[in-house]
């Protein structure tokens, strides 16, 4: 299996992504600039809480704050040995 590997051991399985009749590199590249701006999109909502066109049921924007949450990872408080359930 070829795949990358992540730090907290996942694995994407990229063996059925590339070769005939499969994803060239050149349409990769052309897919960029989706890819990229679906990113920023996603990492401004992560800092910021805006939506484009979010709105509460009022027609005000309303921030979307579940992706501010915290991850589990080392130094945060949210480890599963540490967490106390409350």
């Amino acid at each position: 299996m070829s795949g990358i590997t992540l730090e907290t051991g996942f694995v994407f399985d990229t063996e059925n992504l590339y070769g005939p009749g499969k994803i060239t590199e050149e349409e990769l590249r052309k897919f960029s600039p989706v890819y990229t701006e679906a990113h920023n999109t996603v990492m401004n909502i992560r800092k910021t809480g805006i939506v484009s066109g979010h709105l509460s049921k009022d027609g005000e924007p309303e921030p979307v704050l579940y992706m501010q949450l915290p991850y589990i990872a080392e130094g945060k408080y949210k480890l599963p040995e540490t967490y106390n359930g409350t």
